[in-house]
């Protein structure tokens, strides 16, 4: 278990120093050149005083990549573009400085991955599952090694279910699904540290929008275990029902709507389940095969369908700009029409879609960082509501 080397109450600064030092005394601070001697020197973005990304400036070619992927914005593409400049990364303003009295993360990932590395590390928008994703490149940019780190009980957990996960699925010898192999799954001074190999990711592509590329690795997936039981049976209704009890919050109408579910009496098929299937963690490969990363959120006894439910939000909601209220209706239209591709009744793309929310509404509910996301909350549980709506106008129709 993580012993709160981080915290959420931390500055930013405070947490970046701490997830890269490897210690409390561990100090990223502002630096000008000769001024001070830092052991390692980053540029943050996109503000330096609160930086999601930090990039070490030793590597022209890791800060390049790392700021112009597609996707990422006009202004980010064209920091990749001035960045691969020869000398321009040294020159950047504020840059900051790493001081620590101990090994730091990028000693570490160096030894597991027995190449000299410079760092380029994440940690994404906020969301409850907010975590440093910290990728190792050589100095020519070559990327060799990636981890995660788990720095609150919450993200612990879901780095230990990804170790597991990946181990899981590569037992099963898949065919279609390509994941990264574990080098490293290590307790470091507080922080939980899962290392995997990097995948053959082509950053120039754009992502899909569509999910039929990943059809048949959803099929694969799904058969994982894959059994028929009563919705109340399922081990991931349980742990819902659990999660959605436990909430701090006074609005019931989640745990309502799953109680309905369950009195309701389906029996659905249960498989294995990726838990974020999304155009962001998919690639198609060629041949017939995909790439799949980021699988903390595995488990082999969730209703199928709930998968390609997520996809279909995902893109919804963050490529199509439309709330989960505004968003529902598309996203049931759009399952109901794929869900006999992994053999399940399109009847069931409405109830999938109402488990697939409530999950989302638990996990926005739970983290260190779950007090900041009550618009999420309520934007989803928005969702929900629509539900109501959807059927009113089912009996009008009728």
């Amino acid at each position: 278990m993580v012993d709160q080397l981080t915290k959420a109450s931390d500055s930013p600064l405070e947490w970046w120093a701490k997830i890269l030092g490897g210690d409390q005394e561990a100090h990223l601070s502002f630096t000008r050149g000769s001024l001070s001697s830092p052991s390692e020197t980053y540029f943050g973005l996109a503000n330096p005083a609160r930086p999601t990304m930090l990039i070490d400036t030793s590597s022209r070619r890791g800060v390049a990549e790392a700021v112009g992927k597609p996707g990422q914005g006009a202004l980010r593409a064209a920091a990749g573009k001035a960045l691969r400049l020869p000398g321009v990364a040294k020159l950047l303003p504020r840059r900051l400085g790493l001081s620590s009295p101990k090994t730091t993360m990028r000693e570490l990932l160096a030894e597991v991955a027995e190449v000299d590395v410079v760092l380029s590390a994440s940690c994404g928008p906020l969301r409850p599952n907010r975590k440093p994703v910290v990728r190792g490149l050589d100095r020519r940019g070559d990327l060799h090694i990636v981890a995660k780190v788990g720095w609150d009980p919450l993200t612990s957990s879901l780095v230990q279910t990804e170790a597991a996960a990946i181990a899981e699925v590569l037992q099963t010898k898949p065919e279609i699904i390509v994941a990264p192999e574990v080098l490293s799954n290590q307790t470091w001074r507080g922080l939980d540290v899962l290392a995997v190999s990097p995948l053959a990711i082509d950053n120039s592509r754009s992502p899909e929008t569509t999910p039929g590329e990943t059809i048949d690795a959803l099929v694969e997936l799904s058969s994982i275990d894959r059994q028929t039981v009563a919705l109340e049976d399922s081990g991931f209704v349980g742990r819902l029902y659990d999660r959605l009890s436990d909430l701090a919050v006074d609005d019931q109408r989640p745990l309502t709507m799953l109680e309905s579910a369950i009195a309701e009496g389906h029996s659905l098929d249960i498989g294995g389940f990726h838990g974020d299937w999304s155009p962001w963690n998919t690639q198609p490969l060629g041949g017939g095969r995909l790439l799949v990363w980021d699988w903390e959120r595995f488990a082999t006894d969730v209703p199928v369908g709930v998968d390609l439910v997520h996809y279909l939000f995902q893109v919804e909601r963050f490529v199509n700009k439309h709330e989960p209220a505004e968003a529902r209706r598309a996203v049931t239209e759009q399952a109901a029409e794929r869900l006999a591709d992994l053999d399940v009744d399109p009847n069931h793309a409405d109830l999938l879609v109402t488990l697939y929310l409530l999950e989302a509404i638990a996990r926005n509910s739970e983290g260190a960082l779950s007090t900041q996301l009550q618009d999420r909350r309520g934007s989803l549980i928005a969702g929900l509501d629509a539900h109501e709506d959807l059927d009113e106008d089912s009996r009008k129709a009728a």
